[in-house]
Formats: C-alpha cells, sequence, structure tokens
C-alpha cells in the first residue's frame, strides 16, 4: 500500500487490505513448496472452468479496480480476481466472481468450513464483486469462494453474502484504518528525526580512535555500504557503532538491530544505549529498546508446544494481548526493556512471553538480539524474511575483533534496517550451520525405527489426547514414504562414505571441486556432479515430505518438540 500525503492519493491491493493475521503456530516452514502447489491448484482451477463453460463464458485472472473518497484523499483500489463467470446459472445474466483459494485441510475440516472461518478469503471476494458491481451498474453480481485442499484435491464451494453499499462501507473503514496507522508512522518518523539529530557521544570526548570509527561508520552509512571495522578490545566501538546506527537508524525511520552472540555484550549494549538516551536528555519513550532471548528460554516449563490447542500462554494471543494493553504498558516502563522483564511481565497474565518480546521489537527503535534474528531463516525477524519466507540479504557494516553497524539499501532507496555485527569473525561459522545441514546414520535409523514402530500413529484402540496422528490411510501413506525415504538415505550416505574412503577421502569439504564435465574428464580429486544431483533430489524429496507431516500435524494440532523426524527433513 501507498499512501502519498502531498497528492492527497491512497494505491492499494485488494488483497492487502483483505488479508488478516495470521495465526501463531511455530514450526518447520517450507514455502517455496507451498508457493507451487498454490499455483498448480490456480492451474488445475483454470483448466477446468475453460472445459465446463467455454472462453465465451469464463474469464481468468481478470484485472478489476475503483476509486473512493474519502477525508480527501482518491483511493486506487486495484487487484485481479481468479475467474469471472457470465450468466451463471445462478446468477441469472448477472456476474459471479470467484476467488480460488489452496488450503492444507482435508477433506472431513474442508467440509466443515464455513466463510466465517475464512474472513479475510470471503472479504477479499466480496470487494471484487464490489468492483464488478460498480463497472457493471444494473447487473447482479455474486461472489463466491471456491477451497481447494493440496492434501488429497477436495474441494468446497461457499456462497457468500454480497451487499454492494455494506461491502463499500468494510473497505472504506480499511481505507481510513490505514490513513491512521500511515499518519501515525509519520508522526513516528518526525519524533526519530528529532531524536537522531538529539544524539550526542554519552561519554567525554572520543578518543581518537572512536572517532575515526565514527567517522567511517557514518560515510559507510550514508554511502549504503558495508564498513569492516577491527580494533582492539577497549578501543570503545560499541559506543560508535550504536551513536552512527543509531543516528541513521532513525534518520531513516527504520530500525538497529544488534547483533552479538554473548550476553554479556547485549548488557554492555543496553547499558551503552541507556548512556546515549541520558545524555541526549531525550524525552520517556523517544526511542526505545528491547533485548531477544532465544525462543526455548522465553517458553514457561511445560509449554514448548507451540500451538493454541495446547499452549494457554498462545491460546487467543492476539485478542488477549490487545485487551491486556501490555505492549504499550511496558514500552512505557523504560528505555531499554531486558528479555527477564518481558518474561515476567507476560508469563503473570499468561501470554506468551515469547511473542510478546517480538511485538516489542516490530515498535523498537533498537533490538539487540543473537545473530540467529536475523540471518538464520527458522528465526529471523519479519523485516528480514521476504514474503516468500526467504530471508533477505540483510547488508551490513560488519567488525572483525569489535562491532560495526551496516544497512542493506543504497541511498537511492530508504534503509530498511541498520544491522550491527558484533565480533563478525564468528558469524562465519554460523553461516556455515545455516547451509551446511549435516545427516548423521545413526539420526536416519532413528526415525526410522520410530515410524516402524508406530510413534507418529495412533493405534486402533488409542485414548483421546496422545501426540500422534490419526491412523487414516493418508497418514499411513505418508509414514511409509517416510520409512522408505529414510532407507533411500542410510544407503547413500553409505555409498556416500564408502566412495569417499575408495577415492583416499575421509570426507569431503567446501574446498573439494566439482566436475564440470562427465565421469570420463574428471580429475581424481574431483566430486562428481552426479553426487551433487543425487544430494539435491534427496534434499526436494525431504521439503515435500516435511510440508506433508507438518501440515498434518497442524491439521491436527499435533506438536512434536525437537522431534528427530523433523530435525532429519
Amino acid at each position: 500500500m501507498n499512501i502519498d500525503f502531498e497528492r492527497k492519493r491512497i494505491t492499494a491491493a485488494i488483497r492487502e487490505l483483505s488479508s488478516g493475521s495470521t495465526e501463531r503456530v511455530r514450526g518447520p516452514s517450507v514455502p517455496r513448496l507451498r508457493i507451487e502447489l498454490g499455483q498448480d491448484v490456480h492451474r488445475a482451477y483454470r483448466l477446468k472452468r475453460q472445459e465446463e463453460l467455454g472462453a465465451e463464458r469464463f474469464t481468468a485472472e481478470v484485472a478489476l479496480s475503483l476509486e473512493r473518497e474519502l477525508g480527501g484523499f482518491t483511493a486506487h483500489v486495484r487487484g485481479r480476481a481468479d475467474g469471472v463467470i457470465q450468466g451463471a446459472a445462478d446468477a441469472g445474466s448477472g456476474l459471479l466472481v470467484e476467488e480460488v483459494k489452496s488450503v492444507a485441510l482435508d477433506e472431513p475440516a474442508l467440509a466443515a468450513l464455513t466463510a466465517a472461518d475464512v474472513p479475510g478469503y470471503a472479504l477479499q471476494a466480496r470487494f471484487y464483486a464490489l468492483c464488478l458491481a460498480l463497472r457493471h451498474r444494473g447487473r447482479t453480481v455474486r461472489a463466491r469462494l471456491v477451497l481447494i485442499s493440496i492434501l488429497d484435491e477436495s474441494a468446497r464451494t461457499i456462497e457468500l453474502d454480497f451487499d454492494a453499499e455494506h461491502t463499500a462501507s468494510e473497505l472504506d473503514a480499511l481505507l481510513r484504518m490505514a490513513l491512521a496507522e500511515a499518519e501515525a508512522a509519520r508522526a513516528r518518523a518526525r519524533r526519530r528525526m528529532e531524536s537522531a539529530a538529539a544524539l550526542v557521544f554519552p561519554y567525554d570526548a572520543p578518543r581518537p580512535p572512536q572517532q575515526m570509527l565514527l567517522d567511517a561508520f557514518d560515510q559507510g552509512l550514508a554511502a549504503g555500504r558495508p564498513v569492516l571495522a577491527e580494533a582492539p578490545t577497549g578501543t570503545g566501538k560499541t559506543a560508535a557503532a550504536l551513536l552512527a546506527g543509531l543516528r541513521h537508524s532513525l534518520a531513516s525511520d527504520c530500525t538497529l538491530y544488534f547483533t552479538t552472540a554473548k550476553s554479556t555484550q547485549s548488557e554492555h549494549v543496553a547499558r551503552t544505549f541507556t548512556d546515549l538516551v541520558r545524555a541526549a536528555a531525550l524525552p520517556p519513550g523517544a526511542i526505545r529498546a528491547v533485548t531477544l532471548r532465544a525462543k526455548d528460554r522465553m517458553c514457561p516449563p511445560g509449554t514448548l508446544q507451540c500451538h493454541p490447542a495446547h499452549c494457554p500462554y498462545l491460546r487467543d494471543y492476539e485478542q488477549r494481548a490487545t485487551q491486556s494493553g501490555i505492549v504499550a504498558a511496558l514500552a512505557s516502563e523504560s528505555c531499554h526493556l531486558d528479555a527477564d522483564t518481558v518474561y515476567e511481565r507476560a508469563a503473570r497474565r499468561v501470554l506468551c512471553p515469547f511473542e510478546v518480546s517480538r511485538d516489542l521489537a516490530a515498535e523498537a527503535d533498537l533490538v539487540i538480539c543473537d545473530y540467529n534474528h536475523v540471518y538464520d531463516r527458522a528465526a529471523a525477524l519479519p523485516p528480514f524474511i521476504e514474503r516468500t519466507g526467504e530471508p533477505l540479504d540483510a547488508s551490513a557494516l560488519a567488525s572483525g575483533a569489535g562491532a560495526a553497524p551496516g544497512s542493506a539499501p543504497a541511498p537511492a532507496a530508504p534503509a530498511a534496517a541498520v544491522v550491527v555485527i558484533d565480533e563478525a569473525h564468528n558469524l562465519l561459522d554460523r553461516a556455515r550451520a545455516y547451509d551446511s545441514p549435516c545427516v548423521r546414520r545413526a539420526d536416519v535409523a532413528l526415525v526410522r525405527e520410530r515410524v516402524l514402530t508406530g510413534a507418529y500413529l495412533a493405534p486402533a484402540d488409542d485414548a483421546p489426547g496422545r501426540m500422534a496422528l490419526p491412523r487414516t490411510p493418508a497418514s499411513e501413506y505418508l509414514l511409509a514414504e517416510i520409512e522408505d525415504f529414510c532407507s533411500e538415505l542410510a544407503a547413500h550416505i553409505d555409498t556416500a562414505y564408502a566412495d569417499a574412503v575408495r577415492a583416499g577421502r575421509g570426507a569431503v569439504d567446501d574446498t573439494t571441486p566439482v566436475a564440470d564435465g562427465g565421469e570420463e574428464d574428471r580429475l581424481p580429486d574431483e566430486i562428481p556432479a552426479r553426487f551433487l544431483a543425487t544430494w539435491q533430489a534427496l534434499g526436494e524429496r525431504a521439503e515435500a515430505l516435511l510440508f506433508g507431516f507438518s501440515v498434518r500435524c497442524r491439521l491436527h494440532a499435533l506438536v512434536f518438540p525437537r522431534d528427530p523426524l523433523l530435525d532429519l527433513l
């Protein structure tokens, strides 16, 4: 969405306006495969409708738009309906707009679904219907949801109540809300700019090495390029990095992320931030900081099952957190909130401390956290995740022995974030771990044994409450596929190790070259290309199995924390 206050124009996408908040269930994510399955569903839908109705009656991917006037602003709302049917049997000579959604539900769950269960989808379809009704005044327009399962290809159609006047009122309300949020964001940007101008070095005059660091950081940030700084302990890198980073992030209306692997350094950064605020004589609440902690250290005892059905701290979290006002209350307590304080306040209200800390981070000016919150796919904060679920390239100013700030974008575009990497030489090993999965033969054998002994499948006479998939043909087939995968994986591990031993290598590392040509052109110390192709294929199969297992667990409200099957896949 874009709001131009000078030209009094709002440009918004229907999908963005109608999308609601997502359920807070943490677990494995395979966004690429999910997107591909959704695309397959839409292609199949288009082909089926074209065969049934022909090109004269059915049109796919119909571009729609409308304009609304409110509060002196002109709103341009646009979207693309999945399908429009001319003269549908249940719409007379009118128009029927269909919105197609792929869902991770099986046939019984899909059959029980109503429009009230998917309000965002229903609203999106009705907004498309509104566009049609305004374009074709006098013609009857209806709206329909078409929900198709990616698990078993079952489908459900839901006819929606559509009243153009009421739907227009809903649209206007959402646009006014977006306008109010944009006004608040503009006010916060002004406050941040004022705070940036007020920041000064919090101690005695900077020592010469500190001033050199400050100058280098300021120049790098202004140019939108990384800076690497190396200096002895005690030089004052933290204060220089924090001051330069905050000045730039506040002036750019974005957040500074200070990443470090040490809790002692986190505490030092928090103290330095407090000194900065005090030296600038900023009013209470002008700028705020929060220290994040790993998820398993923020979960109350016995609750590491991140599903609202099992964790009372997650149940109705968004509604209860909003009603309690906990985020605003905590933010008003101090310019910096440590993880212990967040944990204690949230747990007292039976609210998930981890989610509260993430909500605070979304509003903070400084986030002090581990590298994982920026670079790890499984733990990265929302600013570092694209819509596809893949991490963004967080270009950062880094340091060798100490700390230094960084910003991702070039000056031509506003900064999305400023990142400080403390002791950046440690990030190399972390990065290797993120993208260098290790598969152990013993882990494969353990998972296969658990599948074969029925650890994940409920017996026919199982008592309610056991964490296991229901005994259905689909579940049995999925687990059989996982068992077969484990057997194949174990065989490839044995083969890879035997080949390496025969070639005189006990291991393969990232310095071993890969042959470009065929097997006959390969040098003795090169890895054949087929070796990597085999493991790539295994990885893709593991991704598909992980997706199937995780969506069925979510469907049946099952959580398997720290389970070897999930770790392996």
